[in-house]
């Protein structure tokens, strides 16, 4: 019913070797995209912190089949870790929450980078009433006194 267990075995190997660079990429570049958006790289949000085990696990999987040659059950049972670690740390935020952090960041910028006012006399007040994050807040200050500075 099932291919014999080397061929199974390659292909989880094969798919961990091309997932894990990209996993890795994902990170990094969402590292810079947070800190263009809210100032800092890295936030330990939950999201976070469960990408970073997750890239963890599937590490130690790498590390564990070049170092100690581990392959058939001990390798297919760390990689049912690292996918169940996967689909756990998926659905970590509301599935609103990127187009939610888009709209923050359009809120603060303005609607184009151009645009001095626009958004920037309304946002504070909005972002008070949903996100008392410190960081945004005093980020929306510092935008709302270098807009009334240059005017």
């Amino acid at each position: 019913m099932f291919p014999p267990t080397r061929v199974l075995d390659d292909i989880n190997y094969k798919a961990i070797m091309i997932g894990f660079p990209l996993l890795t990429l994902g990170i990094i570049t969402g590292a810079a995209w947070a800190n263009y958006a809210w100032g800092t790289y890295w936030s330990w949000d939950p999201k976070e912190t469960w990408s970073l085990i997750v890239w963890f696990i599937y590490a130690a999987f790498i590390h564990a089949r070049f170092t100690r040659g581990w392959v058939g059950r001990k390798a297919a049972w760390l990689s049912i870790f690292g996918f169940a670690a996967t689909l756990f740390c998926y659905p970590g935020r509301q599935p609103g929450s990127v187009r939610a952090a888009f709209l923050r960041q359009r809120l603060m910028c303005g609607s184009s980078r151009n645009d001095r006012k626009g958004a920037r006399t309304w946002a504070p007040a909005l972002f008070r009433l949903q996100n008392p994050d410190k960081r945004i807040l005093e980020r929306m200050r510092r935008a709302q006194r270098k807009s009334k500075s240059v005017f």
